[in-house]
């Protein structure tokens, strides 16, 4: 809430000789942006006194009594209206209102001791309550509630020493808590709840002084569990477990001194394997196995800190091989062979730590050798071929990297896409073609990512949109 300046104009250089009796001053802040006019009695205010800006409108108005605040002041909005209205006795507040400029109360609030304290309100335009603060001493101290535009309470909660502390919920629009919990001077401490808004248990969390701590659990909107996480005073630690929506086992993990370690398993739904490897200090080490929905091999082959290391093995959708070799820290290396679903070869490529520097011909699923183009020693054009032997790409390389102009194509030959690379990236003008030969979309890449204006396409060629990836 903002802070409420109630003495718009305090330190005023008051330009006169002596005492006077009766006499109307005017007087001015040391930066002369604001003025005063009004009374002073042997030297001191009295009466009605008016405050101005620079730009002589006026700021505040009231009276003072043997030089002091007293009765109701107003302060105003740059148009003339009322801005705030605040009571003074012994030129001290005592009780507050604010005005929006189209006259509603957005704030009331009282004073002791020319402090805030009790309850101050803030409101929307129609007069609804919007917020219940309540002070000490200029403080927060105590309840506090927040309203929807409706009159729905949202959250209620207490402050201690200007912060949270102490019993906190959220309600949703129908009444029904969403979160609860408590602070412990501005942090969560101990048990909180989410609810779903039809009122069941969404999860339970346990904090000690801001941390997440002990068991926390996650459940579906029918109660089946969701989740299940162990920690010790923020670390993560043991057996971590996650559930698909019928109760399968969808994920499990381990957690030693926070960092994931030991088996990790993966399920889809109906307990079929998904993923199976290992973790030591948060990293991915040893054999890893990948698998599709249907239960078949998709992947595997061995993980070295974290990266892919050694031979590698990929398969087609229902287990049969489609590629062996190895990787050295994360990049190919060394003698790749890839296969047709049918067994057979279909072409050897030469990899040294992640260029591509010699590729076999190609051999199409009849047996029928095709040129693989020219690529040697890591240059040159490199081709490769749909299943049915017709051309699917057209690439040039340089240094074992995409290094000019590459052109893919539809299996009827059309082309799908045109551009260039540059030292492994996209660069230049790249143009995209629906199956019709109508442009889909064009535009230019700097270092692999778009950039200035792209233009996309409808199928009958007319333009659909543009988009602006230009750096701002």
């Amino acid at each position: 809430m903002k802070q409420i300046n109630i003495n718009l104009v305090i330190l005023l250089f008051l330009i006169m000789a002596g005492s006077s009796y009766g006499q109307q001053s005017r007087v001015y802040t040391p930066d002369s942006s604001a003025y005063a006019i009004g009374d002073v009695v042997d030297g001191v205010k009295t009466g009605k006194w008016q405050f101005y800006d620079s730009k002589d409108v006026k700021i505040e108005e009231g009276e003072f009594l043997n030089g002091e605040r007293s009765g109701v002041w107003r302060l105003y909005h740059p148009g003339g209206r009322i801005k705030a209205k605040v009571r003074y006795e012994d030129n001290l507040p005592t009780d507050y209102l604010e005005y929006s400029t189209a006259g509603d109360i957005v704030l009331a609030g009282k004073f002791s001791e020319g402090k805030k304290s009790g309850e101050w309100v803030s409101y929307y335009p129609g007069g609804q309550p919007r917020e219940v603060r309540t002070y000490f001493a200029n403080i927060m101290e105590g309840p506090y509630r927040l309203y929807g535009p409706y009159g729905e309470l949202l959250v209620e909660a207490t402050y201690k020493a200007d912060t949270t502390h102490g019993e906190w919920k959220a309600y949703n629009d129908f009444g029904r808590v969403v979160t609860s919990g408590n602070f412990y001077e501005g942090i969560k401490d101990g048990i909180w709840k989410e609810y779903y808004d039809f009122g069941k248990l969404q999860a339970i969390e346990n904090y000690e002084m801001g941390q997440p701590d002990s068991v926390w659990v996650e459940y579906y909107e029918n109660g089946e569990t969701k989740s299940t996480k162990l920690y010790d005073k923020g670390t993560p630690r043991g057996e971590w477990k996650s559930f698909h929506r019928n109760g399968d086992l969808e994920e499990v993990k381990y957690y030693k001194n926070g960092w994931q370690d030991s088996v990790y398993l993966s399920y889809y739904e109906k307990k079929k394997p998904h993923v199976q490897g290992f973790y030591k200090n948060g990293v991915k080490t040893g054999n890893w196995r990948y698998f599709n929905s249907n239960g078949y091999l998709s992947e595997e082959g061995m993980y070295k800190n974290d990266q892919q290391h050694g031979q590698w093995y990929t398969y087609y959708d229902k287990g049969q091989l489609r590629s062996i070799g190895s990787f050295h820290e994360g990049v190919e290396d060394g003698l790749w062979g890839i296969f047709h679903s049918t067994g057979l070869l279909m072409q050897e490529e030469t990899w040294d730590k992640g260029k591509l520097m010699n590729v076999s011909p190609y051999y199409t699923i009849y047996g029928d050798t095709l040129s693989s183009g020219t690529l040697k020693n890591g240059n040159g054009l490199k081709i490769n071929y749909y299943t049915n032997g017709k051309i699917e790409i057209e690439c040039q390389f340089e240094g074992g990297v995409p290094h000019g102009s590459w052109t893919y194509y539809y299996q009827d030959g059309n082309v799908a896409e045109i551009g260039q690379f540059e030292k492994g990236l996209r660069e230049g003008r790249w143009v995209f073609y629906y199956d019709n030969g109508k442009k889909e979309a064009e535009g230019d890449f700097k270092n692999g990512n778009k950039t200035g204006t792209w233009y996309y396409y409808y199928k009958n060629g007319r333009l659909r949109e543009t988009e602006d990836h230009t750096e701002k």
